[in-house]
C-alpha cells in the first residue's frame, strides 16, 4: 500500500511536468518517511523518539 501510494504521488508529480531529476530528492525523502513510520510506527513520529 505504501508503495502503491508513493508511485501514486510520483506518477502525479511527473504529469504535471516535473523532472524526474527535480522529483527525486523528494521522492526519496517520501520513501524514507513513510517506510520509517511502517517500522517504528507513529508513535515514534509523535514523540520525537524513534527505535533503534
Amino acid at each position: 500500500m505504501a508503495q502503491q501510494h508513493l508511485a501514486v504521488m510520483n506518477h502525479e508529480a511527473l504529469a504535471d511536468g516535473e523532472s524526474a531529476d527535480d522529483r527525486h530528492p523528494q521522492a526519496v525523502r517520501a520513501a524514507h518517511q513513510a517506510f520509517d513510520l511502517l517500522r517504528d510506527g507513529l508513535g515514534a513520529r509523535l514523540t520525537g523518539t524513534q527505535r533503534s
